[in-house]
């Protein structure tokens, strides 16, 4: 009895270990069979998997199942394993991201292809269409003008391709308004400084009948037609009528009417603002000679190109000589609010005995922004640059300092603010000015830096005076004062630039004859002017 309980004794040991053994296998070999199961899933199946395992187990451990994580292309990223102890390794498993290929054929060439809501690619001249995408359930959708719009679900396998054949029926022809932007109109001169421009949504080519009717419904603009080859059209009108005058203020209909009746509309508020008046673009700007104004050229505006120049004639060494300087600039919309004007100008030496040392030819621009746009008021910030100054160092006084904004090499920005009504106006504007040369550095009253910087002070005043069937007469003066460059004691640089013009705007033509005069006062004992001719015109 004895030996029996002692062979118990020891049996019973071995049997629990053997039932642990035999446990762990089971187990191991039950997770090795889980894992070979879910790898042959997708990665939503995988997911949903573990978070009903995660939900099942009644005594979930921290750090065990799926993390609930998610990549951000939808798909999933469950990991295993255990809050690793100290000293510990840990290891952590995740799903790789599967991808497929989807290929469209048989669209209209040129088809937009969305895949889940975003635009992909266009399908080629054959119509067809290849990308890869992530693998899983897919939105698929084709748009193309003159089409009616597809959309189809499909399952795109892993490592695998998709065919979609995605033909489509033609679309009904229609319009429908979409939006309309700003009458701006010069009431001098219409079908030359403004446009409003309309546009239509439409849904397949063909051809359409533009109108603008008044209030009553009478015609006072047949546009004639439209050709329609695009989903979005453009309709411009200038403000003028089919009568060769400008539309009264009020609210007009632009109307696209198709060819099988099919129309729509949009209402716009005809306003008559200040007259866009042309100028000598001569220090590469719009405005005065010496200073810029605030108003920018209308959206739809046609080019403004103004030529000019001047001569001042003096004595060298016994002889007359004359500068001429000589220039011509363009003017140029570039939106409602927003425009860039340049100009090239060359100053030729006549009757000199010796000729200074410079390039005698220069570049300058600038962009303005309208910041305001008031009846009243106007401000606008501008940015000016200058390019190979015909300005020569050693010769600073040739030309005089009076040519400053438009000869230095360099740039400057500013603001330019404008007060007045349709027959008078004033304006001025301050400019933070930089170059690399400054006229009378070597004056010894301070010490030369390596980069100047410094300040304009510009200002204008103009005044129109009608004159009926003549046209009418713009009278102007301007004047530019500069400050002594940043690091010397702070002062205005004699001389002062000053100048005066005169501009015959002709009737019924968008022209401009002008007389210029253009010189610096240092005291009322030391003046001197130059003058000469100038022509604006918009194209």
């Amino acid at each position: 009895m004895r030996i029996l309980k002692t062979a118990l004794s020891a049996a019973l040991p071995l049997a629990l270990v053997l039932s642990v053994l035999a446990a762990s296998c089971a187990t191991g070999s039950g997770s090795a069979y889980d894992r070979s199961v879910s790898g042959e899933m997708s990665a939503v199946e995988r997911a949903a998997a573990a978070k009903a395992e995660e939900e099942d187990d009644d005594d979930p451990s921290p750090g065990s199942g799926w993390d609930g994580s998610w990549d951000d292309d939808g798909s999933s990223s469950p990991s295993w394993g255990t809050e690793p102890a100290a000293g510990s390794l840990s290891v952590t498993l995740s799903a790789p991201r599967l991808t497929g290929t989807l290929a469209v054929l048989d669209t209209p060439p040129g088809s937009d292809l969305y895949v889940d809501g975003m635009l992909r690619t266009r399908t080629g001249p054959d119509g067809r269409a290849s990308l890869v995408v992530d693998a899983g359930l897919r939105v698929v959708e084709i748009d193309a003008f003159g089409w009616i719009p597809r959309q189809l679900s499909v399952w795109v396998p892993a490592d695998g391709l998709m065919e979609l054949y995605m033909s489509l029926e033609p679309a009904e022809f229609s319009l429908e308004p979409h939006g309309v932007s700003a009458a701006r109109f010069d009431p001098d001169r219409p079908g030359r400084m403004g446009s409003v421009r309309a546009t239509f949504r439409a849904t397949a080519p063909g051809h359409a009948r533009a109108r603008v009717t008044d209030g009553q419904g009478s015609v006072v603009r047949d546009l004639g037609v439209v050709a329609i080859d695009r989903m979005y059209i453009d309709v411009r009108w200038d403000g003028s009528t089919d009568a060769g005058g400008v539309a009264r203020e009020g609210t007009y209909l632009v109307t696209l009417e198709g060819e099988d009746g099919t129309s729509a509309s949009l209402e716009l508020g005809l306003a008559r603002l200040r007259a866009i008046r042309l100028s000598s673009l001569h220090g590469g700007f719009s405005g005065l000679i010496l200073a810029p104004d605030a108003r920018v050229m209308p959206e739809g505006a046609y080019l403004e190109a103004s030529a000019g120049g001047y001569a001042f004639v003096d004595a060298d060494s016994g002889s007359m000589g004359a500068r001429v300087p000589t220039w011509f600039g363009e003017r140029i919309s570039l939106g409602d609010s927003l425009e860039f004007a340049f100009r090239a100008m060359i100053v030729p030496y006549l009757g000199y005995d010796t000729t200074p040392s410079m390039s005698h030819f220069s570049l300058a621009g600038s962009f303005k922004l309208a910041i305001l746009d008031g009846p009243g008021f106007a401000l606008a910030a501008m940015g000016r640059f200058a390019l190979d100054s015909y300005l020569d160092e050693a010769v600073s006084g040739w030309p005089s300092p009076w040519d400053g904004g438009a000869g230095y090499h360099g740039a400057g920005a500013g603001l330019v603010a404008e007060l007045g009504s349709d027959r008078a106006r004033a304006f001025v504007s301050t400019e933070l000015a930089a170059s690399d040369y400054y006229p009378g550095w070597d004056d010894g009253r301070w010490a030369v830096p390596g980069f100047f910087a410094w300040a304009y002070l510009r200002a204008g005043l103009d005044y129109s005076i009608p004159m009926g069937a003549l046209g009418s007469l713009s009278l102007g003066a301007s004047a530019a004062a500069r400050t002594e460059p940043v690091g010397a004691p702070f002062g205005i640089r004699e001389p002062l630039s000053v100048a005066g013009e005169l501009y015959w705007n002709l009737p019924e033509l968008p022209l401009a004859l002008g007389i210029h005069a253009a010189g610096e006062w240092r005291a009322f004992q030391s003046w001197y002017f130059a003058g000469g001719l100038g022509i604006s015109v918009f194209l």
